[in-house]
């Protein structure tokens, strides 16, 4: 359980590195996740946008971050400026917009 004392820090992170994935790379994660016996968590966003920042810092709480590196493997995957790795979201029957964060939790 959180308490008072679970906060984020600032500054908030940079999360993305501009990598650009191919479809490959996905099912490679997914196979080397669930060799781990782990669930996955795929977050698909534009660079900077304050929604990933502070995801990314909710999830380095330590109690938090403690039981997601215990129960999953994250893959960030940048999108910058819609100019990247946007037909990845399509691999999931997911429409390639632009302007909305996917979050997407695959459970073996």
């Amino acid at each position: 359980m959180l308490d008072e004392t679970d906060k984020i820090t600032s500054p908030l992170p940079l999360p993305y590195n501009g990598k650009v994935y191919s479809t490959n790379d996905l099912n490679d994660f997914i196979s080397n996740t669930i060799t781990k016996i782990k669930n996955q968590l795929l977050f698909l966003e534009l660079i900077g946008v304050q929604i990933a920042r502070i995801f990314s810092a909710t999830m380095n709480i330590p109690k938090i971050k403690s039981y997601i590196d215990k129960n999953f493997e994250i893959l960030y995957v940048d999108v910058k400026r819609y100019e990247i790795n946007m037909s990845l979201m399509e691999e999931y029957g997911i429409e390639s917009a632009e302007g909305i964060p996917r979050l997407l939790v695959l459970i073996e």
